[in-house]
């Protein structure tokens, strides 16, 4: 026995160094090399299905498929349920040009997963029925009130950032108070992420997504674990498409991520209906405060969100309130809003018991033993560390002995003027400490160990630091404005953004009355009673399967009025004002269209035709003349351009050869042509192109860019005649 367990361990050491060593030479594409390392591996452990798919992929990319097949299928032996085994092999089989066991082997990967690589395979080889099909199945296993929650914004933030922010913990409070759930409670929910502007969801597997939860809540985050915690969760996604009873719901930013309108209009089409968790409009009812960059891409997304969703909840009642007032004044239907107020607390189970270490950590081991007074926010123009800077001036001036004032936030936008004067005076002469990135562990000693904490900001969702401040039993003084109210009562000191005098009071106070101080302190401690994820959870996902459990309404179409002229290009232009709620304009491309760009919008060659809907204010039943300036590119000659409306005279080009001196690429178009509205005001077109006999299999298939379109009815003549201007302006600038 004694020489059995070395010998065992020298085995599966030398085990690790092949396998090591093949990954190694993956890595460097020395597929040679990683055949090598694999096949040591391999002899030493032949049970290993994931090694025996890599071999299979060391071998293919060195041509050698029958011998990468037989690895491929004895991966399959070992692990008969694993579908990216089937999907392996179907990339194999095309390679080598056998098509049907392509397609069978990606159907097979279908049926044990709904793997959308292998659901975009089998369309791309022309079996998109089936396809469909198998992913349908996948859908109906789902229960029929399932809730689909959308945690696109959380994927995009943590792939730019290892700590996460309010919104983001926001969401990974609700999803671990789903993961907590019995098995069967659970199974009534899904994960899914938006793919950019396409139209479908990717599913995530919910282990995935535990692991993914699991780590960002840790007490350390490692970077390189997190990489590939996302790396998998989406490597191993498929396709979802909510169905009647179900409901898709947005848990985080959905401004984030591209246009939301394919995806969501997917989902609508499907019959599911659609909520979202608003956390506040500061973006657009106080644009003042916010990067011009986000005022547009919020109240765009805002705009087409709003076509689909059925019902809103938010994080406060003030936010609430905010969004009913902002739909009546945008003139827009009212749909349901409930407020679902946040936890106090934003620390996740694995995060409340740190550690208290007995020498601080070196981020902030500089304000060990001193005396200071916190602030915790993004320093931002809307938070009002403008007020602070002041405050704290006027009261050095005043003979006050003041604490240090600790700011813990990155710099952000709409502060060029501050951050002159504090490096003009020196930080206030090192009265002022600006900290930012820090671990949760880190801000927690901060919160336990300050004097006392202030929070001036003029408007906030919610306001996370108060909620922090009286959880750590500390003493907050902070604006009396918009939700702040409800989210300390009676416990926390009120006073007016806008006033000095009301803040060099309330700091003076505490400053020079210890007693008051503590007398608060025991107030806190006493009498606040914080909410926590359990109870935020339970409450909000009660309310969104109670406002689900309404018929969904129907999606609201973009309105064109005539006269207008409707640039795709403007959808990505940040100079230009963002559109109103009224105009989502977006929605104007039905279907068939890539993501909008600055040269305006190509179609997409895999999802023919190319569909155009708006709503016209034209009267009911009168002919109306469409305009449209399009390129047709990478079109043989002689390809026939179909443009169809649904109720009108459809038109059929027949392109030539571009003429010489053509500026651009492609053969411009500007043409018009005769359509009508239905009974409920709706235009739609369809454009598509037919090439020519001899040139259908052609690897790069022509497709159209749309530059503008624009109609007017045909006896509105002050119409027409603006329109007229605004194309000839157009073609000129």
């Amino acid at each position: 026995m004694p020489d059995t367990v070395p010998a065992a361990q020298a085995e599966a050491a030398e085990a690790t160094r092949c396998r090591d060593a093949g990954d190694a030479a993956r890595d460097s594409r020395d597929w040679a090399g990683a055949e090598q390392g694999y096949r040591a591996y391999l002899a030493l452990e032949p049970a290993d299905a994931a090694l025996w798919v890599q071999l299979g992929h060391a071998l293919k990319e060195q041509g050698k498929l029958a011998e990468a097949e037989a690895a491929y299928v004895q991966a399959s032996t070992l692990a008969p349920t694993e579908a990216d085994t089937q999907l392996q092999l179907g990339h194999l089989h095309k390679l080598a040009g056998r098509r049907t066991q392509a397609l069978a082997a990606y159907a097979a990967a279908l049926r044990l997963a709904p793997l959308r690589a292998a659901h975009d395979e089998m369309v791309a080889l022309d079996d998109a029925d089936m396809a469909a099909l198998l992913l349908a199945e996948w859908n109906a296993r789902k229960p029929a009130d399932c809730i689909y929650l959308e945690v696109t914004d959380l994927f995009v933030y943590l792939h730019d950032h290892r700590t996460v922010s309010g919104i983001q913990r926001v969401q990974l409070g609700l999803v671990a108070h789903v993961l907590a759930l019995p098995p069967a409670e659970r199974a009534r929910y899904a994960f899914v992420i938006r793919q950019g502007e396409e139209p479908g969801l990717l599913l995530l597997e919910e282990s995935r997504v535990a692991a993914l939860v699991q780590h960002v809540s840790g007490h350390q985050v490692e970077r390189p674990t997190l990489d590939r915690l996302l790396e998998a969760a989406k490597r191993g996604a498929g396709r979802a498409l909510p169905q009647p009873g179900q409901c898709l719901l947005v848990l985080g930013a959905f401004w984030v991520g591209g246009s939301v309108a394919p995806a969501y209009a997917a989902a609508k089409a499907a019959g599911a209906s659609i909520g979202c968790y608003i956390y506040d409009l500061i973006p657009a009812t106080h644009p003042e405060y916010c990067d011009t960059n986000l005022v547009v891409a919020f109240t765009r997304a805002l705009a087409e969100g709003l076509a689909f969703f059925d019902f809103l909840l938010a994080i406060s009642e003030y936010s609430a309130g905010e969004v009913r007032r902002w739909l009546a004044a945008q003139g827009l239907p009212a749909i349901p809003v409930e407020a679902v107020p946040l936890a106090h607390d934003f620390r996740l189970p694995g995060q409340l018991a740190a550690p208290v270490p007995a020498r601080w950590p070196t981020a902030v081991a500089a304000l060990q033993g001193r005396d200071y007074v916190l602030c915790v926010c993004t320093i931002e123009a809307r938070k009002n560390h403008a007020y602070l800077f002041q405050l704290w001036r006027h009261l050095l001036e005043q003979g006050v002995a003041v604490p240090e004032l600790v700011l813990v936030g990155r710099f952000g936008w709409r502060v060029a003027d501050l951050y002159a004067q504090l490096r003009a005076t020196g930080f206030l002469g090192g009265r002022i400490r600006v900290l930012h990135d820090l671990s949760d562990a880190e801000l927690a000693l901060l919160y336990q160990h300050c004097r006392f904490t202030i929070f001036p900001s003029f408007v906030e969702g919610w306001g996370l630091p108060v909620g922090e401040s009286l959880t750590n039993g500390k003493v907050c003084i902070a604006s009396n404005t918009s939700s702040l109210p409800e989210v300390g009562g009676e416990l926390v000191d009120y006073i007016d953004p806008l006033n000095l005098h009301s803040g060099i009071a309330a700091v003076r106070r505490y400053l020079e009355d210890p007693a008051a101080l503590a007398a608060r302190e025991a107030e806190i401690r006493d009498h606040f009673q914080p909410r926590g994820w359990a109870e935020v959870g339970d409450r909000f996902f009660a309310t969104a399967r109670r406002l689900q459990a309404a018929p969904p309404r129907p999606a609201q179409l973009a309105r064109l009025p005539q006269g207008a002229l409707f640039r795709p290009a403007a959808l990505v232009d940040h100079d230009v004002p963002a559109a109103t709620a009224a105009l989502p304009l977006r929605l104007l491309l039905a279907s068939g269209w890539l993501p909008p760009e600055a040269r305006g919008v190509r179609s997409d060659p895999k999802a023919a035709p190319a569909l155009l809907r708006f709503i016209t204010d034209a009267a009911e039943g009168a002919p109306l003349l469409l305009f449209l300036r399009l390129r047709v590119e990478d079109a043989a000659p002689g390809t026939l351009l179909r443009l169809a409306p649904r109720l009108g005279e459809p038109r059929e080009v027949v392109l030539g050869r571009p003429r010489p001196g053509l500026v651009g690429p492609g053969r411009a178009l500007s043409l018009r042509l005769h359509a009508a509205a239905d009974a409920d005001g709706l235009v739609e077109l369809a454009l598509s192109l037919e090439a020519p006999m001899g040139t259908r299999m052609r690897a790069k298939p022509g497709r159209l860019l749309l530059q503008c379109l624009a109609h007017a009815a045909a006896d509105n003549l002050p119409a027409r005649l603006e329109l007229m201007e605004a194309l000839l302006l157009e073609s000129e600038g």
